[in-house]
């Protein structure tokens, strides 16, 4: 019996490495990312040197702006979000899946109280359920030590 809950303990670890070891959901199209800075760069340097804002980039319909601010237009539109969660993917999740590193993330981009604060609570919910999981794991085994011979 010893030898099932070694072993079951053995493939849980590993399955554990081997999702927290998978690196390449998030690539990165260089390219894209490139055109998006210079024209990022371009626009800076037009805020800065006409003084222009924002809407009133937006109300002149400059194209750059356009291109480069709207969400409907950019090439990388799932990054801009006036008070929304990053990447689109709601702030709870974050702090459920990557815990203090998710909720790190999410007040460095947002650097909102209100989105930080639900990822603080995804990262405590995904806690519990991680305790209950493993309190129940622990009664699981102790249940097959007692009944060992």
């Amino acid at each position: 019996m010893r030898k099932y809950i070694f072993i079951t303990t053995f493939i849980v670890i590993a399955l554990q490495s081997t999702v927290a070891n998978a690196s390449d959901f998030f690539t990165i199209d260089e390219s894209k990312l490139k055109a998006e800075m210079e024209n990022l760069s371009e626009l800076e340097s037009l805020i800065n040197l006409q003084g222009y804002t924002r809407s009133e980039l937006f109300d002149q319909n400059n194209e750059l702006a356009i291109n480069t601010l709207h969400p409907s237009y950019s090439a990388v539109n799932v990054a801009y979000y006036d008070d929304g969660p990053p990447l689109g993917i709601p702030s709870f999740w974050w702090g459920f899946c990557f815990g203090g590193i998710g909720i790190l993330l999410v007040y460095l981009v947002t650097e909102n109280q209100f989105e930080t604060r639900k990822a603080l609570n995804g990262c405590i919910a995904m806690g519990a359920i991680y305790a209950v999981f493993t309190v129940i794991y622990v009664i699981v085994i102790m249940s097959t030590l007692n009944d060992l011979p």
